[in-house]
């Protein structure tokens, strides 16, 4: 699976001091997202059913924590950035 390709902002287009906040704890989500990804593996290889249930309750409180904190910060763009829940 690859990522998709990372849009760089026009200098028309500069973040807001808000979206670089919001940005920089989704790189503290993601580390966080990461490790747990990894122990998910590990949990998984070994056929650790309670491990492998805590580590997808724990990525997804992040995930949803990295949600939250990002709506809170970074409005929905105009031009058909979807936005849902």
């Amino acid at each position: 699976m690859s990522a998709a390709p990372i849009a760089i902002p026009s200098a028309a287009a500069q973040p807001t001091d808000a979206q670089l906040i919001a940005c920089d704890a989704i790189v503290e989500f993601a580390s966080i997202l990461c490790g747990e990804s990894a122990a998910l593996l590990a949990a998984a290889a070994a056929a650790d059913v309670a491990a492998v249930e805590a580590r997808l309750w724990t990525s997804r409180r992040t995930l949803t924590t990295a949600i939250h904190s990002w709506r809170e910060s970074v409005p929905p763009r105009e031009e058909g950035g979807a936005r849902h829940g």
